[in-house]
């Protein structure tokens, strides 16, 4: 009798979820969430949960990484102290957006701690590629990060405007040196700044704003590499595409971090520098998937086209005018061209 009554309650509790799940769907139709976690279900990044087509950090059903504890719904380090917010500005199809994250000033002394080691190893020959593996791929970093990610996977579930938002956000940090410096064997540098501390600060130079990108990139599934100009000493992202939109049939496009650009445009001028001339270096960094046939590449050899028109000729029809500005705003180029 006691078994029957047990069974009993086991299917009634089954018919009762049965019936929940029926009235989600039927009232908020069958959703995914950004990263393609089905709605219900807990996503392969903990401790985010898809809620109705949001992915929202919940710990108590998702658990949490090694690397942190739960605190309720959330998962935590003793480094999460004196918590506040900072907005990312981002251009999206011609409109500016902004989006919200919070930085957690506790952190900047585990990364004082991890940058102070770095920089007292005394490994000799350490490879472009190998350093910068070396501060992005921190695992608590990647856990404060994440919620970033999972923030731009919440404001369009098009992996292509994920990617364009992420691309968008770091170029249009501000362009600072840290003030910090370190010595390394006699000889004093500006100190280097993790990824974190670029969104901390909202600030960075070209290797710093790569590093953070190639980050936010890798968590987006895409993969990346660096690419390094010797006689310039300039950094930039390559986004693995489509070779014959790549440089040098690298199967990498050229993307600046510096400021707002187009991917795959090459026209850019630096100061004290003019147009990048020497062969960059190719650095793979992740493997991941490939940007292909997106309005980027026809846009970009548009833009690059007039551009170079104006630079030689001075002057540019009508059509190519208004085509110009059109793409200027696509892109938040009004400012800069």
């Amino acid at each position: 009798m006691r078994l029957k009554l047990l069974l009993l309650c086991g299917i009634f509790f089954v018919v009762i979820f049965l019936v929940g799940v029926f009235i989600e769907i039927f009232l908020f139709g069958e959703k995914t969430c950004g990263d393609g976690t089905p709605n219900g279900l807990c996503s392969s990044s903990a401790p985010f949960f898809c809620d109705r087509g949001v992915l929202v950090p919940k710990a108590s059903v998702c658990g949490c990484p090694s690397s942190l504890k739960q605190e309720g719904d959330f998962c935590v380090s003793k480094y999460h102290t004196s918590p506040q917010k900072v907005n990312f500005s981002y251009v999206l199809d011609g409109k500016w957006k902004s989006l919200e994250f919070v930085v957690y000033e506790g952190v900047l002394q585990y990364f004082k701690e991890k940058r102070k080691k770095a920089s007292l190893s005394d490994e000799k020959n350490v490879s472009r590629a190998d350093f910068k593996l070396g501060i992005i791929n921190d695992s608590l970093q990647r856990e404060l990060v994440l919620p970033l990610v999972m923030e731009i996977r919440n404001l369009d579930k098009d992996r292509i405007d994920q990617l364009r938002i992420a691309v968008s956000l770091v170029q249009n940090l501000a362009y600072n040196e840290s003030r910090e410096r370190i010595s390394v064997r006699g000889n004093e540098f500006s100190s280097f700044r993790f990824p974190y501390e670029v969104l901390y600060f909202g600030q960075g130079v070209c290797g710093e704003r790569v590093n953070l990108l190639a980050l936010l990139l890798r968590e987006l599934g895409y993969g990346v590499a660096v690419l390094y100009y010797p006689e310039e000493d300039h950094e930039a992202l390559g986004i693995k595409c489509s070779v014959e939109h790549s440089i040098n049939g690298s199967g990498y496009c050229f993307v600046e971090t510096t400021g707002p650009s187009i991917i795959s445009s090459e026209e850019n001028y630096y100061l004290g520098l003019g147009k990048l001339s020497s062969t960059p270096e190719i650095y793979v960094l992740f493997e991941g998937d490939s940007l292909e046939n997106v309005r980027e590449f026809a846009d970009a050899d548009e833009f690059d086209s007039i551009l170079r028109k104006i630079r030689e000729e001075g002057k540019i029809t009508r059509w190519q005018k208004l085509k110009f500005e059109r793409l200027k705003k696509r892109y938040g180029l009004d400012k800069i061209y």
